[in-house]
């Protein structure tokens, strides 16, 4: 027993008899009575320790002594708010249900208050009070709810309520929700009024301790005060009542502060502005400011107006801008950390504000920033310097935007402060200093150099720019190697920024950054390349190329090593917009010296190969300097003759030609330009079709080639594509041409489609027709993609052509269904969904033909072409109402009948058309009536018992959709038979469909609820439905803990989910509660992975066929076989030495075998369960000892010997345990005895989890059993 505490005598005092606690009710019951009381009454009767004063006589009183007041106020008559009886009251449910009435008819305005009616806090339930005597006055008047009357009213109740503290507060709560909706005539005509009323109020109650009245009417005074005109603010009243509102400015109560700072800024804000553009009542503002900072009060005072200040201080005029900056400088100079901060945000208010008016000059902004150097903080204090970097910059951007001149001027000095800034030693300071400079070069130097004229290069700000780049190039220094990449990406932004008109001094840095790339190990390799492609991209190939020559074209017979290759991929990445000529003058004749250079050199192929990569990163440049470039008229006829030859010559190049061919036509905007890349056509496509057309080119290159000649075709007259597109049908017309190079004749004729006129269109029309049916699945393919072309070309021609052949196009896809192949199907299905998909698409033959295939491809193994077929599905539901020529309802019930059909097919077809239902269903559930509905769940329950699985799966796909997609007023009166043919699975597919049926029924039991789904599901399932509710249960507690302890809310179900969810199988439930070990192994992340060549034949990287060894998967390893290692020891001259020796044979040496043993021989061959279980690596041995003997003759390994069943059940603790009594003993020399788990490895298999966790339990109940009874007896003995 602690000392101290009392002991109370258990024998005095009322005790329940044993058994018997719960037999009678208690007669102290006032906690009751109370909590009874509570239940709506709480808003008609408030406990209140004084009588209010807000009745009706007083405001029949003040109405008449008030002749200005509104008549609806005048004119209340014996209404109370509070009707007391003796201090106390009672509550009707006659006066509860009047006064939620009159709350509910107030205006939309007290739609907060109106959540307060249930809520237990006194204060609230006066607010309600107050607001249904109110509005009841309003209403017993005949008034109309408008925002004056309930002004006028609350005015009058304030008043007369002013002496009543909480009265007054629910009152001013309830006007400062009016006064905002107020008209402004009406504060403007009564602020006198108002202002006395409100001032008085709050003298009455300035020492309170709450502050909820006085937060309200300081609200109140705001928005009066903000509501009044110019010429009021010369009234000596409404000073004294703004002064009134400054006091409160400095208040100690935070929330009283923040209301009355937040009036201040408003009025400032949002008030009438006068001379100036400044509002009145600024200078009284500017003045109370300065006061109060440069009194000697106490030091919170001045926070708090700092506080004030940061959001107001650019609305002075410029004069009390200037003292108040002067003020706020000295407060910098005391060394308060807490005062420099907040002056600090104080001057990015007034460097930042964008609302007019502004007080700010740029003169005073230069001053400031010169200032503001004196306060610059050291490199230590990482805060306070981050925030005067902000500052700073700010104020450059402002003063920038004010004064241009004036803003670059500055700009030097502060670009060389930030520069210092990064030897700090801290990384958020450096980050912060280079992330400053970067924005002041794109909003400060960027501005200015995009209006500079050439002329004016040598301008006076040019040299403030130049000095700028000087301070930044100055941190390539060593000084600043623990921040070159941020160095180096203040650098590319300046590239960016000032590359065109200052690339005269930024060569020198161009060649320091080509020896920082040549340092070994350069730690910023990616930065400083990056910042080098800027500069190629802002000053082009030429000018940076000069300034850092590539150095490949030495003439040195020894030396092959070329340490700015690294030059080429970064231009490769960054040329764009810029001159061609560079390419064709200096760029064509170096890759002709890596070309000779690299056949010079065959004898060496390593040197040779070296040349050879380097002549084709040159080439592969062309692309970028295709790109939009500025002089195509001058530069593309001198080099359209080089790129015909390399074609022609180097088929290696076709790939980078023809991207910048493709590039140029699509960069040409005028006719002018079109005209001149066009001239070369006849040249070009004859090389190009060439080059297609060859059966032995790279499958890599068909592509560009292909897209080359569609982008070249755009600019060719039209006389030159009929020539040539004659040739071609001459071409596939021969007899003796073979099939591979028909393949490639008939996509050059798809190309040609979109641009053919009506006689060619004819001709490759009735060509194409004759190749829908041929046996070459190949040709039927390339014949349904030429229709495909042909059928989505948008030129007038091709749609005119298609609309006049319609009809024997769709003929002809209806006659060729037999004889197309399945490499065909999806070029086919495109062609009927171009032909389906017309708004003119009315054939109701077509339509109904069709529909059987269609349903069939969703079969398809190809994956696109299944989703063409559902593309095509859901395409004919949108065209069904054109076909049949009825309202959408009637038309969709047609269309589903057609499909139908098929249910009554093969187990193949009625799958397929399973599967289309579902998909139809999705998509047009709400056109579908109840009978259709009526059809589909009964096929479906008859289907279910089918024999065919792939009938039963498919059936079990569409009942998903059912329920996810359909009212459950249409569902119920089916879920019987629904539940029924579910789960009565066959023999054959008992497990095969549990986990899709379990989840049907997940879904049933989240739409219909478990009480209505468990009372038609059989009792021989009914532990199935018990598990899915406990279940469900468990994922709901433990979403609800999720959400308690903060981790996640509650997610909102989407109303429509999508169709891949619907047929997933598992629960959404189940998907929201994966682990999220387990969830970030289901992202599928874009990887690729190289496979690499063998030892015969490694893998170029630079080889044309490198491409093909990039794979999505990762390949697999060769494993070692074990079988041919080399078991046998091998001496010095290389051969094997095999020894006799029985000890070498058992003694598991490595490289040493034992000499193999006939099985046949004194043995048996094992029966078919041994073999059986070897395989899968269960067999087991009855003697441990034999097995160790085998295990000792193996030959090379680790051979542990397997743990007996004697030491999983060794007795741990026994030489603790007592002779005679119950408990364990001390042992001289050894450990105290205690309880414990014994370590043992096999005690960690997770299989055994459960059964270990229980024996751990049992080991604890033990011991509080055993130290219950030792408590016991101690007390005992005691």
């Amino acid at each position: 027993m602690a000392k101290g505490r009392i002991r109370v005598n258990s024998t005095k005092g009322n005790k329940w008899k044993k058994g018997e606690s719960g037999s009678s009710n208690p007669k102290a019951n006032k906690h009751r009575l109370a909590a009874r009381g509570k239940f709506d009454s709480h808003l008609v009767t408030v406990n209140r320790t004084a009588e209010s004063s807000l009745t009706s006589e007083a405001l029949v009183a003040h109405a008449l002594e008030h002749d200005d007041t509104p008549p609806l106020s005048s004119a209340i008559e014996d209404k109370s708010i509070d009707d007391r009886e003796d201090g106390s009251q009672t509550a009707t449910s006659a006066h509860t249900s009047s006064a939620y009435s009159s709350i509910e008819a107030a205006h939309p305005l007290f739609g907060k208050v109106k959540t307060l009616w249930n809520s237990s806090l006194e204060s609230h339930r006066e607010i309600c009070a107050v607001l249904a005597a109110v509005s009841e006055v309003i209403r017993t008047k005949e008034g109309k709810n408008t925002e004056v009357e309930y002004f006028a009213t609350l005015m009058t109740a304030l008043e007369s309520a002013a002496d009543d503290e909480k009265s007054a507060a629910s009152i001013a709560f309830l006007l400062s929700l009016v006064l905002p909706k107020v008209p402004v005539d009406v504060l403007q005509a009564r602020c006198g009024a108002i202002c006395k009323i409100l001032m008085d109020t709050i003298l009455a109650h300035n020492t309170s301790e709450s502050c909820g009245l006085l937060r309200a009417l300081v609200v109140c005074l705001s928005t009066v005060l903000g509501a009044q005109p110019e010429g009021a603010w010369s009234e000596s009243y409404l000073q004294r009542v703004f002064q009134l509102l400054l006091n409160f400015t400095v208040h100690a109560k935070p929330k009283l502060r923040k209301v009355a700072q937040g009036g201040v800024v408003s009025v400032l804000k949002e008030g009438t502005l006068g001379e100036g553009n400044f509002h009145p009542v600024a200078p009284l503002v500017a003045k109370h400011c300065k006061h109060v900072l440069e009194s000697n009060g106490e030091e919170t005072s001045r926070l708090h107006i700092l506080g004030m200040l940061k959001e107001c201080i650019s609305h002075f005029p410029t004069e009390h801008v200037k003292s108040l900056c002067e003020a706020i400088l000295k407060l910098m100079t005391l060394g308060n950390a807490m005062v420099r901060t907040t002056s600090l945000q104080v001057f990015h208010g007034l460097f930042s504000s964008l609302t007019e008016p502004q007080g700010l000059t740029a003169e005073l902004g230069g001053r400031l920033i010169s200032a503001l150097y004196e306060y610059q903080p050291s490199l230590v204090d990482a805060q306070l310097l981050q925030a005067w970097l902000t500052v700073m910059q700010s104020a450059h951007t402002k003063l920038c935007s004010l004064q241009r001149d004036l803003g670059l001027a500055h700009l030097p000095l502060f670009i060389t402060a930030c520069i210092k800034c990064l030897e700090s030693d801290k990384r958020q300071v450096t980050k912060m200093a280079a992330t400053v400079v970067k924005t002041l070069l794109k909003e400060c130097i960027a501005p200015y150099l995009q209006t500079l004229r050439p002329e004016d290069e040598d301008a006076v700000n040019m040299k403030y720019v130049q000095k700028s780049f000087k301070a930044v190039e100055s941190s390539l220094k060593y000084g600043y190697q623990s921040s070159w990449d941020l160095v180096l990406g203040m650098l590319g932004t300046f590239y960016e920024v000032a590359g065109k008109q200052c690339h005269k001094i930024m060569a020198k840095s161009l060649l320091s950054l080509c020896e920082l790339r040549g340092t070994a190990d350069f730690p910023h390799s990616s930065e400083l390349d990056e910042a080098f492609g800027a500069a190629v991209t802002a000053m082009g190939p030429r000018i940076v190329l000069t300034a850092v020559p590539m150095q490949l074209d030495t003439n040195s017979a020894t030396n092959h090593e070329f340490p700015r290759g690294w030059i080429l991929p970064v231009l490769k990445e960054h040329v764009k917009n810029t001159e061609l000529g560079y390419f064709v003058q200096d760029l064509l004749p170096l890759a002709a010296k890596m070309r000779a250079k690299s056949q010079q050199y065959q004898s060496q192929p390593v040197i040779a190969k070296v040349y050879d990569i380097l002549q084709t990163q040159i080439w592969s440049l062309l692309p970028g300097f295709c790109t939009n470039p500025t002089d195509l008229a001058t530069s593309f006829p001198s080099i359209a003759p080089i790129l015909g030859k390399a074609l022609t010559n180097d088929t290696s190049l076709a790939v980078n030609i023809c991207q910048s061919l493709c590039l140029l036509v699509s960069g040409c905007k005028s006719t002018e330009d079109k005209a001149l890349v066009g001239r070369f056509s006849k040249n070009y496509l004859p090389i190009l079709f060439n080059l297609y057309s060859e059966p032995s080119a790279e499958a890599q290159h068909k592509g560009p080639i292909l897209d080359c000649i569609q982008a070249y075709l755009s600019v060719t007259e039209q006389k030159l594509i009929e020539s040539l597109f004659e040739k071609i049908l001459l071409k596939l017309e021969q007899q003796d041409l073979p099939m591979n190079a028909k393949y490639l004749v008939l996509d050059l004729a798809q190309v040609f489609v979109p641009f053919l006129p009506v006689d060619p269109l004819t001709k490759l029309f009735t060509f194409i027709i004759s190749l829908v049916d041929n046996v070459d699945a190949t040709l039927q393919k390339k014949a349904y993609s030429v229709l495909k072309r042909l059928l989505s070309c948008e030129g007038p021609v091709a749609v005119s052509f298609v609309m006049d052949h319609m009809e024997q196009l769709s003929t002809l896809l209806l006659g060729s269904l037999s004889t197309s192949s399945t490499a065909s199907k999806k070029p086919r299905l495109k062609c009927l969904l171009q032909i389906v998909g017309r708004s003119d698409f009315s054939n109701v033959e077509f339509f109904t033909s069709i529909t059987p295939e269609v349903i069939l491809c969703t079969k398809e193994v190809n994956e696109k072409a299944r989703a063409l077929a559902y593309d095509l599905l859901v395409a004919m539901g949108n065209a069904a109402q054109h076909c049949y020529k009825k309202n959408p309802e009637d038309s969709m019930t047609a269309y589903i009948m057609v499909v139908l059909a098929g249910l009554a097919g093969s187990p193949r077809m009625a799958s397929a058309t399973l599967q289309a239902l579902a998909r139809l269903l999705y998509e047009f559930h709400d056109l579908l009536g109840v009978e259709i509905v009526k059809t589909l769940l009964t096929s479906a329950c008859t289907l279910l018992s089918s024999r065919t699985r792939e009938v039963v799966k498919s059936t079990l796909g569409l009942v998903k959709v059912v329920i996810g997609v359909l009212p459950a007023l249409h569902l119920e009166p089916h879920l019987d038979d629904l539940v029924s043919s579910v789960l009565s699975w066959g023999e054959d597919s008992k497990n095969h469909f549990r986990l899709k049926a379990r989840v049907i029924l997940e879904r049933l039991v989240r739409k219909f609820g478990y009480e209505r789904v468990a009372g038609v599901v059989p009792e021989k399932h009914k532990k199935l439905i018990v598990h899915i509710e406990k279940m469900n249960e468990r994922q709901k507690r433990k979403k609800r803990a999720k959400h308690e302890q903060g981790e996640g809310s509650e997610s909102t179900r989407v109303s429509k989910p999508s169709y891949e969810d619907l047929m997933m199988d598992s629960s959404d439930d189940e998907k929201d509660v994966l682990p999220k070990k387990q969830a970030k192994k289901t992202i599928v992340k874009d990887s690729a992975w190289i496979k690499e060549g063998t030892m015969d034949d490694p893998l170029d990287f630079m080889s044309e066929g490198a491409i093909r060894r990039v794979v999505a998967n990762r390949p697999r390893l060769a494993k070692p076989d074990s079988k041919k290692a080399q078991p046998f020891a091998i001496n010095p001259e290389g051969k094997l030495v095999i020894t006799e020796d029985d000890d070498a044979m058992t003694s598991g040496e490595p490289n040493k075998l034992p000499e193999p043993q006939d099985e046949s021989v004194g043995g048996s061959s094992p029966n078919k369960d041994e073999v059986r279980k070897k395989k899968r690596g269960q067999l087991e041995v009855e003697d441990d000892d034999e097995e160790e003997d085998k295990a000792g003759t193996r030959g090379t390994g680790i051979h542990r010997k397997k743990p007996t069943k004697h030491d999983y059940n060794f007795d741990y603790g026994s030489e603790y345990r007592a002779k005679k009594a119950k408990g364990d003993m001390k042992r001289p020399g050894k450990p105290d005895p205690f309880a414990y788990v014994p370590l043992i490895k096999q005690k960690l298999d997770k299989r055994k989890q459960a059964k270990l966790s229980g024996q751990f339990s049992g080991l604890m109940n033990k011991a509080r059993k055993g130290s219950t009874q030792g408590l016991k007896q101690h007390k005992q003995r005691k």
